[in-house]
């Protein structure tokens, strides 16, 4: 199905149900956070503009109103900007000032410094970061602990730069400031808060 957006555009549509749809998201959205490193699959609600996956769609339109910006990162995703811009109100915005930050490749990252973190009087206004990435398999293994996490469990997100987990790795020190981050493969999502630990699982001789 398609809705009419500014000038005429026909836009996917968003969800069927903007109120009931988008609680049933912010639920297992809350349940990946509570509980990080675990594979939480999302409904599928709504088609994705191309460039965007089901789950990255879907928290765009959970997530996003007139009052939180975003920034999407990546080539050839002017669709997507629309998309997202129409079914939620939300204002685009440059990276080091935007609420969101959704990042098409993780292969290709940017510099993730230039994310909000947040002061101490307002820690909540730190970024979140939500990464598209190839599967959660056939990568390096990280280790995982923190709150929300039962002893540790162990992560591996293929598709995702090393990059990532060096800044994650500086992100941990800055808490309670810093970004929090979703990684998103298909309708499947994995929460890492910026209270979350990481380590590299060492390679078995």
């Amino acid at each position: 199905m398609m809705a009419q957006g500014q000038g005429g555009l026909l836009m996917l549509e968003g969800f069927a149900d903007p109120v009931d749809d988008s609680q049933r998201i912010f639920r297992q959205i809350l349940q990946a956070v509570s509980r990080p490193g675990c594979v939480v699959t999302l409904d599928p609600l709504s088609p994705a503009p191309v460039g965007l996956n089901a789950a990255s769609i879907a928290l765009c339109l959970a997530l996003l109103d007139h009052d939180t910006s975003f920034c999407l990162d990546g080539p050839t995703l002017t669709i997507a900007r629309q998309h997202i811009a129409f079914h939620t109100g939300a204002p685009l915005a440059e990276m080091d000032e935007a609420a969101f930050t959704l990042i098409a490749d993780g292969n290709v990252l940017p510099d993730l410094s230039r994310l909000p973190h947040g002061d101490a009087e307002y820690p909540e206004r730190g970024a979140t970061l939500i990464i598209q990435v190839a599967g959660f398999d056939g990568a390096q293994w990280h280790i995982l602990r923190g709150p929300g996490v039962d002893g540790t469990t162990e992560l591996s997100a293929r598709g995702l730069d090393e990059a990532f987990w060096v800044a994650f790795a500086v992100n941990q020190h800055r808490f309670p400031l810093g970004f929090d981050t979703i990684l998103v493969h298909d309708n499947a999502i994995v929460a890492l808060p910026r209270s979350t630990v990481a380590v590299t699982r060492p390679v078995e001789a």
